[in-house]
Parts: C-alpha cells; sequence; structure tokens
C-alpha cells in the first residue's frame, strides 16, 4: 500500500507544491511508504526535497488498496481515478478553487472522495459543511532555517507577483501622493523563485503586501510575520482568524479585501517613515506578529502529519 500525493506536472515554485513534497518527505522519514504522483514519466520538479516519485502514465502505478491524495483544485484527476479499488482524500489549502473549478453536474462525494485535508480551519470547516464529507485540519509550520527575523532591513517592499492583481494600480496611487515612494523604495515582485531566494528576499524587505482576496491559512503572510516584515493588504476572506488590523493584538495594517485606495492611504506614513529612517512606532505591531507566528511550529507540523495518517491508516 502506498500514499500518494498527486501534484501537477508544472515547474511552479509555490508553497502548495512545497507543502505535498514536505508531507510526502516526512512520512518516508518516518517509515510510511508514500510518493509523488506527477502525470508524465520523467517530469521533475524544481527546488523539492528528494522523495520518491511516480507517473500516472505508467501503467499499475496505482494499485488497489493504495491511497491517492488529491489537492482540490484538480476535479479531473479525482474522475480519473473514481471507480478504482482506491482510498480517495482531497488536500484543500485553497477554498476558492473547490468550487470554481468543480463541474456543475457532480461533487466530490460522487467522485468517491473520502475525506478532506486542510492545514486551514476555516477551509475544513467550510468544505465539511458544504459537501457533508469529514474533514481532517492538520498543522501548518515555518521552516526555521529560512524564515527569522533579521535586523538589516532595507528600503524595500516585496509582494507575492501571482496574488497581485492590483500592485500596479496601488503603486500609481503612492507615485501621485510622493514619488520617492517608488523611485527611494525598491518594490520587489517575488516570481520564480527558489525558496532560499524567496526567503532572503522577505527576511530583507521591511514591507510584505498582501493582494490576494482569499486565503486559507495564510502561510506567505505568517512566514513574512516570522521574518518580523511589517505585512501590509487586504484582510483576505479565509484570512481573518490569523490576521489582525486594530486593537492591542494588532499584528498587520488591513484594509478590506480590494479596497487598495485605503491601503495607499494607510502606506503613506509607513513608506515616509521609512524614508525619514524612524519605523520605531511599528515595533508593536511586529512583535505582535512574531507571537502570531510562533504558533505555526515546524517540529509541531511533522508530529500532525505522521498522527494523521497512522490513524488513517491503522
Amino acid at each position: 500500500m502506498v500514499v500518494f500525493y498527486f501534484c501537477p506536472d508544472a515547474p511552479l515554485r509555490s508553497a502548495g507544491i512545497r507543502l505535498l513534497y514536505r508531507h510526502v518527505e516526512i512520512l518516508v522519514r518516518h517509515g510510511i511508504n508514500a510518493s509523488i504522483l506527477h502525470v508524465d514519466s520523467g517530469f521533475q520538479m524544481p527546488d523539492v526535497p528528494s522523495v520518491p516519485v511516480h507517473y500516472l502514465n505508467v501503467p499499475n502505478t496505482v494499485a488497489q488498496g493504495d491511497v491517492v491524495v488529491v489537492p482540490e483544485g484538480y476535479p479531473g484527476v479525482m474522475a480519473l481515478l473514481k471507480g478504482r479499488p482506491l482510498r480517495r482524500f482531497v488536500i484543500a489549502l485553497s477554498w476558492d478553487y473547490v468550487y470554481t473549478l468543480m463541474p456543475s453536474d457532480c461533487d466530490w462525494r460522487s467522485l468517491g472522495i473520502e475525506r478532506v485535508l486542510s492545514n486551514s480551519p476555516f477551509i475544513g470547516e467550510f468544505i465539511s459543511w458544504s459537501t457533508r464529507l469529514p474533514s481532517t485540519v492538520f498543522r501548518w509550520g515555518i521552516k526555521p532555517s529560512l524564515y527569522f527575523p533579521q535586523n538589516n532591513k532595507q528600503l524595500e517592499v516585496v509582494f507575492i507577483a501571482r496574488k497581485q492583481e492590483r500592485i500596479e494600480a496601488l503603486q500609481k496611487i503612492l507615485l501621485a501622493r510622493d514619488p520617492r515612494y517608488l523611485s527611494h523604495v525598491k518594490w520587489t515582485a517575488l516570481h520564480d523563485m527558489s525558496e532560499a531566494e524567496y526567503a532572503a528576499a522577505i527576511r530583507r524587505a521591511f514591507i510584505f503586501i498582501n493582494l490576494s482576496s482569499a486565503e486559507g491559512l495564510p502561510c506567505a503572510i505568517l512566514e513574512a510575520m516570522r521574518c518580523n516584515t511589517l505585512v501590509a493588504g487586504y484582510n483576505s476572506v479565509g484570512g481573518q482568524r490569523e490576521l489582525v488590523g486594530s486593537g492591542f493584538k494588532q499584528n498587520a495594517i488591513l484594509v478590506d479585501t480590494l479596497d487598495y485606495p485605503t491601503l495607499a492611504t494607510k502606506l503613506d506614513p509607513v513608506l515616509a517613515d521609512m524614508l525619514n529612517g524612524d519605523v520605531r512606532r511599528y515595533q508593536p505591531i511586529l512583535q505582535n506578529a512574531l507571537t502570531t507566528s510562533a504558533a505555526y511550529d515546524w517540529d509541531s507540523e511533522e508530529s500532525s502529519i505522521v498522527g494523521m495518517w497512522r490513524e488513517f491508516l491503522a
């Protein structure tokens, strides 16, 4: 019996793909027979742990009694596996993909899905309610060797390129307000980087911009918090349990999702203080952010994954 985690043949450097490989790496290290499952033989994913990899297009790769875990955005793969003598799970890291990508004439129960796994309580509760399937929420942890505070912060703003549809409009507002906000502050789009390069960029920046409208567990935001980088942006539907925009527990500078004009007004004093070399008034927010991110422990994640699968396979 093998636990397969299906992973698309797309050479994306994403947190979701790293999580799939991380699960397999943990399971193998603890003596559980597990493998990544790609589609085409020979495909190799960049910048991931070295783990067993099998391919769906190779005959008899998946056998009777195996378990296949499929990400929420791949109902076609779920349909392909329907009817086979397997156990089928879904791993859901985004609530938004579940119903935008699901065919109108089926749901996960009709595709033989047994259970939903997620690192987000919001997603687990939402999908369990809507599909009536049991859900298990596993712990997620921040990699301590890459995400940690760095003192020599730069005049730099970072953002994940593929999630920031309104970044140019936001920049134009700030340019109109004060041209120095773009000419004297570096704006870095995080795209096609190794995880080490990505983490280094977040560590050195003072601001991490979030313009993602939909989040589950906001992993990238929590990693930025662990780096003592100020998070500013949308409250992101699904991420409100972890993000606090006001009060004595404030851990980020937040506006309602899609309200980038208000975000510009809130970034104005931050950027001005950065240019003036005095950002002391943001230290309480940064300290709360460090406290928030401390709950996401790397070792606790490992214990959670192993315990979850030992229970499923008992």
